[in-house]
């Protein structure tokens, strides 16, 4: 587990939307998303669940 990847977690729960928590973190939403992605993978949850259609 990387720490970056829970301060994704951590700035995706407080702004609710991709977008704008990855430009705080100044990356695109997509690589944002896989690596919350892959950290949902590893604790075995689904902590972004949002809307049938994805996020995207």
């Amino acid at each position: 587990m990387e720490i970056q990847a829970l301060r994704y977690v951590v700035t995706l729960a407080e702004e609710l939307y991709f977008g704008r928590a990855a430009g705080r973190h100044f990356i695109s939403a997509q690589p944002f998303g896989q690596r919350v992605q892959r950290l949902e993978r590893e604790w075995g949850c689904g902590c972004s669940s949002g809307p049938a259609g994805g996020w995207f």
